[in-house]
């Protein structure tokens, strides 16, 4: 009786061993492999970069004549808006149809070969024709003025991340305090899971009955947004937190809060995703970082929570109220002064218009797209964030597209025999201009409508030229038969 109990003991204990060793095993596996996913994150390609098409660029010049409905879209679809007064922030400008005046402020941007630096210029009009251009910073007169280029559209997979990159060095200390007071105000203090903050964050939800806190700290919020899901359950906040902890004893607070910063969400531009703070200070603002105001910084922070829902692009009410509430939060914690927040409190929100990129001309980029598949792949295309220049005009570009429906429309209407007997398809056709001195392409419409057919008839159908190549073969005869003929 004693022997058989000491077997089924021993062989307990051996089946205990096995289990816990395995488990041991299994639990060091696992803890390393996930140890090898953050290294190779932190320590790797942190982010895709779409590469970006551009138009050409916008030049005005003495003489040229100038619409200015078309011009004011021109500058609406730049990212500019329109001040009461003179300019006085990078972005803004002014018409006075009265005096026949425009006063802009450009934008900088970074060129191929320079860097350009915004400045205060004045055109002067007489009627439609420019007849003045003006530097306001140094008083000189210019002949002739470049409008920074239109981005036409992206090349990324599956999500449109716009994202610039900024050190921590770089972001003002009042944002940092700020999203700091607001995410994770023990940053500095736990080691990547603040079982203090859980706790509190309980307390305050059971006592409102609702979810008002989390208890996740900024380095989880980074590990989920690196590499888990939004879904709320035990599977995923498991390895969350055992890959902040990784994290933590890793990588400095300083490396963990620039990443945060980088690659926090905050709003959508149509297909664009706005991600890091110094994306959305521009999308918002249209100014850096290092310009914010106290309320503008309050206002970034406290879209952390909810960045559609709360963007002042959507609801402005609501995104008034968090900013108050952020403000009270930072005057608690003697971030900012009673001074700073009442003049915070009195920041009204800028009035801007959400402009998205929404590639007009699809026929254009599409044959781009072709061209640059002969040269770099498309991970190139999608991650490496080129920035392509062409010659596309987006104005002619619209007059053509018009041009064309208009002119099918009234050749169907003048010979009915040619519309299309079954169907709802028209007459198609196609158009394409060119800079006769550089053989530049300026427009291109592919056929009647895009989102119908992307068959592009300018490149993609082979048809005779017919009677139209005639004046070329006869202008070439007489030029070098005459030539021939004198000899």
């Amino acid at each position: 009786m004693i022997k058989s109990k000491l077997r089924i003991f021993s062989i307990s204990l051996v089946a205990l061993l096995v289990i816990t060793s395995s488990g041991l095993v299994f639990g060091a596996w696992y803890l390393k492999r996930l140890e090898d996913t953050v290294t190779e994150k932190f320590e790797g390609r942190k982010w895709a970069f779409p590469s970006k098409i551009y138009s050409d660029n916008y030049l005005l010049y003495v003489g040229v004549s100038l619409r200015l409905d078309d011009f004011a879209e021109k500058l609406r679809r730049l990212g500019y808006f329109e001040s009461p007064s003179t300019p006085k922030a990078k972005g803004e400008y002014r018409i006075l149809r009265s005096d026949g005046l425009i006063e802009i402020y450009l934008h900088d941007f970074d060129y191929p070969t320079e860097q350009f630096k915004g400045t205060l210029v004045r055109i002067g009009l007489q009627g439609t024709a420019v007849t003045r251009i003006e530097n306001l910073a140094t008083g000189k007169e210019l002949f002739s003025l470049e409008l920074e280029p239109e981005l036409v559209a992206g090349l990324y997979e599956r999500i449109w991340q716009e994202r610039t990159v900024v050190k921590l060095a770089n972001v003002p200390p009042l944002i940092v305090k700020t999203v700091l007071a607001v995410e994770d105000e023990r940053f500095f203090s736990h080691h990547g899971v603040d079982p203090i903050g859980l706790m509190r964050a309980m307390w305050v939800n059971l006592r409102s009955m609702s979810l008002q806190q989390g208890g996740s700290t900024l380095t989880q919020q980074l590990i989920k947004n690196f590499f888990l899901s939004d879904e709320r359950t035990l599977s995923r906040k498991i390895p969350e937190a055992l890959m902040a902890l990784i994290a933590e004893r890793k990588y400095s607070k300083e490396t963990i809060l620039e990443n945060y910063l980088n690659e926090i969400y905050l709003g959508q531009k149509g297909s664009q995703g706005i991600f890091g703070v110094w994306e959305a200070a521009y999308f918002y603002f249209g100014k850096p970082l290092s310009e914010l105001t106290v309320g503008e910084t309050a206002l970034l922070a406290g879209l952390i929570r909810a960045p559609n829902r709360l963007s002042p692009y959507r609801n402005a009410d609501l995104a008034i109220k968090r900013r108050n509430v952020i403000l009270a939060k930072v005057l608690d914690d003697r971030i900012i002064t009673r001074k700073q927040y009442d003049a915070a409190l009195r920041e009204k929100l800028p009035q801007r218009a959400l402009i998205k990129v929404t590639n007009d001309a699809p026929f254009y980029v599409d044959y781009l797209r072709r061209e640059l598949d002969e040269n770099y792949s498309s991970a190139v295309q999608n991650k490496e964030g080129l920035r392509i220049f062409s010659s596309l005009d987006l104005q002619l570009q619209k007059i053509a597209e018009r041009a064309l429906v208009e002119g099918l429309k009234k050749l169907e209407a003048a010979h009915p025999a040619l519309r299309r007997k079954g169907g709802e398809e028209g007459l198609e056709g196609a158009i394409i201009v060119l800079r006769p001195q550089t053989g530049e392409i300026k427009a291109m419409v592919g056929g009647r409508n895009y989102q119908k057919s992307q068959f592009n008839r300018v490149f993609q159908a082979k048809r005779q030229p017919g009677s139209v190549f005639k004046p070329f073969v006869y202008l070439a005869a007489l030029m070098y038969g005459g030539q021939s003929g004198t000899q």
